[in-house]
């Protein structure tokens, strides 16, 4: 007779064949008849109540199959609440840090657990769209990123989503937002999700491969004079910028005629360089630039 396991109660008996007795003596209960000096296998079971081979393949079976669920099981988005806050709060108002640290904290603590989680903000995903509106642009476009989308619980923020292969999400300087980046590290999505325990929220949208902007370079003063220029960008490179169109300053409020004609002046400069600009993505086959799921394959 073989055991395996350790110590005096083993876990699985593998049974010999051929031994006559060995494996069971007859014996339905009290002592074994076995003319051996040890316990015959049928005995053994009764006593220690040890499980066959096969119930051990079965029971390490369901074993292996739970730990595969959990290991598939989708990682959330952690949620924390206020506790511990007032002291970390008091201990840097005592330090004269500041006391808004701690929410600072945890607001980046759930950047970070948002960009490792398996999950996406339900507002802003497929079929939830802010105010309870329709988008049939958006939901073209998420169906556009194959992004598998689980169901949506009540009164959850998030919900399980499935990445295609070598998309993720990357965290940004701002403790709040996360980009989420395709294969060729494009980014497809914004994702806001604001930790703070007493003013929890999260949303998303998709972003468009092209954008028609204004380049605004160091001349921050709107009021002032400056030659205007607008740029297409392709996932945030610029790939074409208008010539520029002269702006005249901007005259104040207090006479009317001067502000229309600079209004005037204004809007036909910022249509002319646009208009360039939309030229170009026509030439080179981008007219549905607007569409967040076009062109990106």
């Amino acid at each position: 007779m073989r055991l395996s396991g350790v110590g005096l109660m083993p876990q699985v008996l593998l049974m010999d064949q051929g031994l006559g007795d060995w494996n069971d003596c007859g014996a339905t209960e009290g002592n074994c008849r076995s003319r051996s000096r040890r316990r015959c296998n049928a005995c053994l079971k009764r006593a220690y109540k040890i499980q066959t081979t096969d119930e051990a393949v079965e029971r390490n079976r369901k074993i292996a199959e739970a730990e595969r669920k959990t290991m598939n099981e989708p990682k959330k988005v952690s949620k924390e609440g206020s506790d511990g806050m007032l002291a970390e709060a008091m201990l840097q108002s005592m330090t004269g840090g500041d006391v808004s640290q701690p929410i600072y904290d945890q607001e980046a603590r759930g950047q970070q657990s948002m960009a490792t989680s398996d999950q996406l903000p339900v507002e802003g995903s497929p079929g939830h769209y802010m105010y309870g509106r329709d988008d049939e642009a958006a939901d073209k476009g998420w169906l556009a990123t194959g992004i598998e989308f689980g169901p949506v619980e009540k009164g959850e923020l998030f919900r399980n989503a499935m990445l295609p292969e070598g998309w993720k999400k990357v965290t940004t300087d701002h403790a709040m937002w996360c980009d989420l980046v395709d294969d060729q590290g494009r980014k497809r999505a914004s994702i806001f999700y604001k930790a703070a325990y007493y003013d929890r929220k999260a949303h998303m949208h998709l972003e468009r491969r092209f954008y028609v902007s204004e380049v605004y370079g160091e001349n921050t003063d709107f009021d002032a004079e400056r030659d205007l220029v607008f740029e297409v960008t392709d996932s945030g490179k610029q790939v074409f910028a208008s010539k520029s169109a002269h702006v005249s300053a901007f005259p104040g409020h207090d006479d009317r005629e001067k502000w229309n004609a600079w209004k005037e002046e204004s809007d036909a400069a910022k249509e002319k360089v646009k208009d360039e600009c939309l030229a170009w993505l026509k030439e080179h086959g981008f007219e549905d630039y607007e569409n967040p799921g076009a062109y990106w394959s």
